[in-house]
């Protein structure tokens, strides 16, 4: 797994990325006079065998929100935006074929 860093603002971001170059975290991350050390995890993102992103978790934010993506092939069919206990929101975004036999 690498790492990069970056500087927004005054806030430092430490961003992780696996062996497919896919962005799997991000930290907080502070300067500590010679390097740039992990803080807190503030997102973390999971793929399936066929590298499509099946859930992204925004975390230790004033907005916690998890995200779950279901796939029919390549294309994305559903969203399911949830904090902790409570779904906030569905999003159907295609549908790849009839819903009901004709």
């Amino acid at each position: 797994m690498s790492s990069r860093d970056s500087e927004a603002g005054a806030a430092w971001r430490k961003r992780s990325y696996d062996a497919w170059n896919r962005l799997v975290a991000i930290h907080r991350a502070y300067h500590d006079g010679n390097d740039v050390q992990f803080g807190s995890q503030i997102q973390a993102t999971r793929y399936d065998g066929l590298t499509r992103r099946i859930a992204r978790a925004t975390t230790n934010t004033p907005r916690d929100i998890h995200k779950h993506y279901v796939y029919a092939g390549q294309s994305v069919v559903h969203v399911q935006f949830h904090n902790s206990s409570t779904l906030i929101r569905q999003m159907v975004l295609a549908c790849p074929g009839p819903l009901a036999p004709g």
